[in-house]
């Protein structure tokens, strides 16, 4: 059975593999585009790839032997699912693999944007000490809002305390009007609104969940966002 590791993962998880001596591991020293990978897998049984490597139909129409692909990750946007599905191809992936780790990831950026890390380190690196610019904000007493309570969103309500946690299950489903009320000039929130929105959405559902610019402009006055990569690009484009 041949087993082709397409993108680094542990050497643990290699080593175990290699232990089974009815399984032919080959590592690939590097990503591979399509086409160099195309002749590579007309005798492969099992693919892992992690986000890098992209399992098109192609490859997947190639691998006359193929039974199994592993992501070794959360997301499966990297493999074509329908036509693995049409030649009886199982996609697996370890969705629980880094929940603790992005949760706590998740907390790191809060605290790091709450009391303004990264400007402070900026500035000490160019040589200055400006301390009085940089004292930020408690995180204690905060209501945090969680857009998304999945296995990670429901591990960083756990670590906020459940009790002060604001769980938004969509960002459709966002109207700061039913935190306080309507104004002359716009949303005015209220006491309870939140003051921390962590949005924990991704894959396929973060196109159609995405908290959009408008969302956090009607926010709460003061409210601090780790704000998402795509939120980012899209402002970027603008």
């Amino acid at each position: 059975m041949k087993i082709i590791i397409c993108d680094p993962i542990s050497p643990k998880g290699i080593a175990l593999l290699q232990q089974r001596p009815e399984f032919q591991v080959v590592v690939l020293p590097k990503r591979l585009t399509e086409a160099e990978l195309l002749p590579l897998v007309a005798d492969a049984t099992a693919l892992v790839v992690r986000s890098e490597t992209k399992v098109t139909k192609n490859i997947i129409a190639a691998a006359k032997q193929l039974r199994v692909v592993g992501r070794a990750g959360v997301g499966v946007d990297n493999v074509d699912i329908e036509a693995a599905t049409q030649h009886g191809v199982v996609v697996m992936n370890t969705p629980g693999g880094n929940t603790v780790t992005t949760a706590e990831l998740t907390f790191t950026m809060l605290l790091s944007l709450a009391r303004k890390v990264p400007q402070a380190a900026a500035t000490m690196i160019a040589g200055k000490w400006d301390r009085k610019l940089f004292q930020g904000v408690e995180l204690a007493g905060k209501t945090l809002g969680v857009l998304g309570m999945g296995r990670i969103g429901t591990e960083v309500a756990k670590r906020a305390g459940c009790p002060r946690a604001v769980l938004l299950q969509r960002a459709a489903d966002i109207d700061w009007r039913a935190f306080g009320a309507v104004g002359s000039l716009g949303v005015t929130a209220g006491a309870s609104a939140p003051e921390v929105l962590v949005e924990e959405i991704i894959g396929a559902f973060a196109q159609r969940y995405a908290v959009s610019v408008e969302t956090v402009s009607a926010a709460k006055e003061g409210m601090f966002f780790p704000l998402p990569r795509r939120l980012r690009e899209s402002q970027a484009a603008e």
